[in-house]
């Protein structure tokens, strides 16, 4: 059992669909620092902390995104 990060019976990796910061930093165009700013301003997508680490799902990152897109017709649509 040492070693094993699969998900149990499915075999699927435990981290799979997890995105370290550097990772969505690289993913969406967006530094690290500013990364670790939203978090702490509580603007970007939800993470989970393990220990020192930070990771954002997959998921939480496009429901996020879906959350700006929706805001940003909203805007657009009280400036007509």
């Amino acid at each position: 059992m040492d070693g094993d990060v699969s998900g149990g019976s499915t075999g699927e990796p435990v981290m799979e669909g997890w995105l370290t910061r550097a990772e969505l930093s690289g993913e969406i165009g967006v530094a690290v620092n500013t990364l670790q700013k939203w978090g702490s301003l509580q603007l970007g997508p939800v993470y989970v902390r393990v220990g020192p680490r930070v990771y954002y799902s997959r998921s939480a990152v496009r429901a996020w995104l879906l959350e700006m897109e929706t805001a940003a017709v909203k805007r657009r649509r009280k400036l007509h």
